[in-house]
């Protein structure tokens, strides 16, 4: 199973917004009609979707399976379609936007919700393809780690520009046909990009390429499968439309900026490639960055950077000279965000898990802080560990990190070490049920409750009473904090 904060991380940036889709009524006819169209997705990537590929819709405690398998008894066949079941899923697992890496009713199939007052088959499509595609990277693609979020290296306007120029040539290379202007617009985006990591940290190029890589090839998916379901293909206007949907929430550090504009850009370059022949996945899947491949294909040179460079400083596409200036002066959300936590935690609950799990949200903003920290208001939050607990948040702040998994040289490690940190903005003490207060260990059956969390234990926790927060940790992690201390 993949490490939780990455399973959260891929929730969040493919599903911002989630998708609108219609009554639950017509969960069957969507299911039907995306195992209708098979033979086409089965194209999309190599060993992606193969014939009869598993996967549920779900709305409002209600799940429709299309699996070639029987699943569990608590589902039954429809009988308007073949390999077609409905029942109910109920649990805090279906309360969130997807289920990725799991089994539903004893089968392994991707799950996504299906909620609002709209649906179509385009949208109910495009997110399933993009959130399966997650989980088959974590099998299929060499060296599938978490996407790092530790980087928060200041704004600078003029390094803004170079990124927003990037952007701009590969999404119109992408909009036209002329094979010598488009590999033109990919030799300009090479070389700013160049230009542009040369005066930033190492781990820039490092984050950029995760992002390419993972939600890059997913918004890929994402565009080739909008194509088969529309039955043709718009595929620089479905990419400009996606840039300004992601940019509207882009918080002031530049891990946002290689966020968003990872999705579009890495789609526009797989589309390139695809144009241009290239037998481009084998190599993604294997580690190859994509703008290593846009390199060769486009027989890009350094000896032509600074004649590419020069051309580059004088584009104003997409209107980068204001874009960048609203990001590097305007944008202060990021610390907003900071400033609404610590407002609102009057009272803070603070939940350390094991980093093996299934969590997922929904957030229409999310700011990296400092040192990987997260700051957002989701809903809804929904996290579990089989066995362990439950935990469901909504609309409340919460602010959420990996604990080092080493100590420095010399010194103990740290009680959380490996773990997983939430810490939830509350207005008051929740209230404990099925423990006596205030104990400090609490078994299973424990429910922690106040207005939009809800938190349900399913094993030992050991509860820990402070001024103003309330920390709740697996039993093993306090006996390491007592061992150590002991060695002290």
């Amino acid at each position: 199973m993949r490490p939780v904060l990455q399973r959260c991380l891929i929730a969040a940036f493919a599903s911002v917004a989630g998708i609108s889709a219609a009554p639950a009524a017509s969960l069957n006819h969507l299911a039907r009609d995306i195992a209708e169209l098979d033979p086409q997705l089965s194209t999309l990537w190599p060993g992606y979707w193969p014939p009869g590929q598993p996967f549920v819709l779900y709305r409002n405690g209600r799940c429709v399976m299309r699996s070639s398998v029987a699943p569990a008894a608590d589902f039954a066949a429809v009988d308007t379609a073949p390999d077609l079941y409905a029942g109910r899923c109920g649990d805090a697992r279906f309360r969130g936007p997807m289920v990725l890496g799991e089994a539903i009713a004893g089968v392994e199939a991707p799950a996504v919700q299906i909620s609002g007052r709209r649906a179509d088959l385009d949208r109910t499509a495009t997110f399933l393809l993009h959130e399966a595609f997650h989980d088959f990277q974590s099998d299929a693609f060499k060296d599938a780690d978490r996407i790092s979020t530790d980087f928060g290296f200041p704004l600078d306007e003029d390094l803004v520009r170079m990124k927003l120029r990037e952007s701009s040539f590969l999404l119109s290379a992408a909009d036209t046909d002329d094979r010598a202007r488009q590999i033109a617009l990919v030799r300009a985006a090479i070389a700013t990009r160049k230009a542009r990591l040369a005066r930033m940290p190492a781990a820039a190029e490092t984050i950029e390429d995760q992002y390419l890589r993972y939600e890059g090839t997913a918004e890929y998916v994402s565009m080739r499968t909008r194509a088969i379901v529309r039955g043709s293909e718009e595929p620089a206007k479905y990419l400009q439309d996606r840039l300004k949907t992601l940019s509207r929430n882009m918080g002031r550090t530049w891990e946002y900026m290689l966020r968003w504009q990872g999705y579009v850009t890495g789609a526009a370059a797989g589309l390139l490639l695809d144009r241009w022949e290239v037998d481009w996945k084998p190599h993604v899947a294997a580690g190859m960055p994509l703008y290593a491949i846009l390199e060769t294909a486009s027989g890009y040179s350094d000896a032509e950077a600074a004649a590419l460079l020069e051309a580059s400083a004088r584009a104003d596409v997409g209107g980068v000279h204001a874009t960048a200036r609203q990001l590097v002066r305007g944008d202060i959300a990021a610390g907003k965000a900071l400033a609404r936590f610590e407002r609102a935690s009057d009272f803070t609950l603070s939940v350390r898990t094991d980093t093996e799990g299934s969590a997922t949200f929904d957030t229409t903003e999310m700011h990296t802080i400092a040192d990987g920290v997260l700051v957002m208001t989701p809903s809804p939050f929904n996290s579990a560990i089989d066995g362990v607990y439950e935990l469901s948040v909504r609309a409340r702040p919460i602010r959420m990190w990996n604990a080092p998994d080493e100590a420095p040289l010399g010194e103990a490690a740290p009680a959380d070490h490996g773990l997983l940190r939430y810490d939830i903005a509350l207005p008051k003490a929740p209230a404990i049920e099925g423990c006596d207060a205030p104990a400090t260990r609490c078994g299973a059956g424990t429910r922690i409750r106040a207005r939009g969390i809800d938190l349900t234990l399913f094993a030992d926790h050991v509860l820990e009473h402070g001024e103003n927060m309330l920390v709740v940790r697996p039993v093993e992690t306090s006996a390491q904090a007592e061992q150590v201390d002991g060695e002290d």
